[in-house]
């Protein structure tokens, strides 16, 4: 008797499959194509191949084939969890977030236990700015698979979005109970602390990570971040050097050694821009003291940046970021000017200003926005939305609405860019709103010249404000950047600044309350004039 076809097929199908997925685990997509090809000829209705197939189209970016054959899969076998969920996965890539929800949800009902679909869905759920659920789906998952790392990284995620720093410290303690030595989590787990001012027990997560890898660059970069935050400045620039070995830093090689604190007679060096505009303006000031080492320098920086920076002391010659450099003998990040000064809290220099608004820019915008007598207050209350690393930073404009209501104050938006949640309620405010969309940071420091005070949360324009030694009032989040420190209202870094600090995570409310009236008590002493003039 003959065999059916399809059992006679059974064995080569079985082997040609064996070998599609080996080539597939491998990323050999080609091979592996030709092999579900030749599978599916011998056996069109072989689910298995239909749905791996799928899933390397998938991979492979073909989104719309990898649905049609996973549909197909499931046409095949209607009962697999499986599918749906890769379904899902590709109906998310697609942009078709209803139906992958669907997809999510049917897999979860086939598989109650299935946490990485009830992980999947939490990611398609956060994206859609649904936290709350996001979060119950992460939790589920957590529940059916406690040691599941996405899950936790993920759940973490979002209980930071809400503002719950305390639980999203349990979550990771939970983790670590289940497997003590996930390094990343202790990392992560020290963050967190830090973000709670829980600093000795955030130093002890780092230094745990660090028994478990000691050439870990991320446990030791943010270890000294942690440091500096406490005033720890000879250990945490040490460690904060170790960024340059972190996963995705992009260390530039220019052929010459980098500058460490020896000696710079005769000696060429290129100090070149790092990271965001903020840290740039707050450590140029760096650059003076190596023309009194005496050596020659030259200052790469951004080019929006170098209207502002002609005039820094000593300076030979300034370059556009990436640009062809002249012949030197070394070079130095800007950020790691304070390690190699072996600066320490006592001994950070601060002698302000060292930077200066172009005096013709000045002119131009003291006429522009004659004198009316009143306290004149520049505001920035949010960051450049494409580059915002924490919300947390930030606070919305309506907040300030108390503040505002100061008649004897004529304030002034610094802001560049405004988000759209703001826009209607900037509108409506009585605060002058001069374009600076296309401003560089030289136009923005001649605006500030010209007013009596900025109040700012952590921001480029705080620094600027800083550096150009004009008074400042900073806005702090409960867990701040390490260059503000803890637990107290002054910057050593900017001697005129005032900080307001949250006493609580999320706690605008009582910086607003304290912010309006040490305003209040400021402007009583300027006289109350006329109306407001809009830009």
């Amino acid at each position: 008797m003959t065999k059916p076809k399809a059992i006679a097929n059974a064995p080569v199908v079985t082997d040609t499959l064996r070998r599609a997925t080996a080539f597939h685990q491998r990323g050999q997509f080609e091979e592996a194509e030709a092999l579900y090809r030749q599978a599916l000829q011998r056996q069109p209705r072989n689910f298995e191949a239909m749905h791996l197939f799928g899933v390397m189209m998938h991979q492979r970016g073909m989104h719309l084939e990898a649905l049609a054959l996973i549909r197909e899969a499931l046409k095949i076998d209607a009962l697999s969890a499986a599918a749906y969920f890769n379904q899902a996965v590709v109906l998310a890539a697609l942009k078709r977030p209803d139906e992958a929800l669907a997809s999510y949800d049917r897999a979860i009902a086939l598989k109650p236990d299935y946490a990485e679909a009830l992980n999947g869905r939490g990611n398609l759920q956060l994206k859609l700015g649904r936290s709350t659920e996001a979060l119950e789906s992460y939790q589920q998952a957590l529940a059916i698979k406690p040691g599941f790392i996405d899950a936790t990284i993920n759940c973490v995620k979002v209980l930071r979005l809400l503002g719950r720093e305390a639980d999203a410290a349990d979550v990771y303690a939970r983790a670590l109970a289940i497997d003590p030595n996930r390094v990343e989590i202790w990392i992560a787990l020290g963050n967190t602390l830090g973000r709670l001012q829980r600093h000795d027990d955030a130093l002890r997560c780092f230094d745990r990570a660090l028994a478990l890898d000691p050439a870990l660059a991320e446990a030791h970069c943010d270890k000294g971040l942690a440091q500096l935050r406490h005033g720890d400045f000879v250990h945490g620039f040490a460690n904060y050097e170790w960024r340059w070995r972190c996963a995705g830093a992009a260390k530039r090689d220019f052929g010459v050694p980098q500058w460490r604190g020896e000696d710079l007679s005769g000696k060429t060096i290129l100090v070149h821009a790092e990271q965001d505009v903020g840290d740039m303006i707050q450590f140029v000031r760096y650059v003076p003291m190596l023309d009194a080492r005496g050596a020659t320098i030259v200052l790469e920086v951004p080019r929006s940046l170098m209207p502002l920076l002609g005039d820094i002391d000593g300076v030979t010659a300034m370059i556009g970021r990436g640009e062809p450099h002249p012949p030197i003998d070394l070079h130095c990040p800007l950020m790691s000017l304070p390690f190699a000064f072996g600066t320490t809290l006592a001994a950070i220099p601060a002698a302000l200003p060292y930077l200066h608004a172009p005096a013709e820019r000045v002119a131009a915008w003291r006429a522009r926005l004659p004198a009316r007598g009143k306290l004149r207050v520049g505001l920035v209350w949010s960051g450049k939305p494409p580059h915002r690393k924490d919300r947390s930073r930030e606070l919305d404009f309506e907040r300030l609405a108390p503040v505002l209501a100061q008649s004897n104050v004529e304030f002034v938006s610094l802001q560049r860019e405004v988000r759209a949640a703001d826009k209607m309620a900037l509108h409506k405010a009585a605060v002058l709103r001069p374009d600076l969309r296309h401003a560089d940071f030289a136009d923005i420091a001649a605006l500030i010249e010209t007013l009596d005070l900025v109040i700012a949360v952590d921001s480029a324009v705080a620094h600027l404000t800083g550096a150009l030694a004009k008074p400042v009032w900073l806005l702090l989040p409960f867990g701040p950047d390490w260059r503000w420190m803890l637990d107290r209202d002054d910057s050593p870094w900017y001697p005129g600044a005032r900080l307001f600090r949250q006493p609580g995570i999320g706690d605008w409310g009582s910086v607003v309350q304290r912010l309006g009236e040490a305003l209040a008590s400021l402007a009583a002493t300027r006289q109350t004039p006329d109306s407001y003039i809009y830009l």
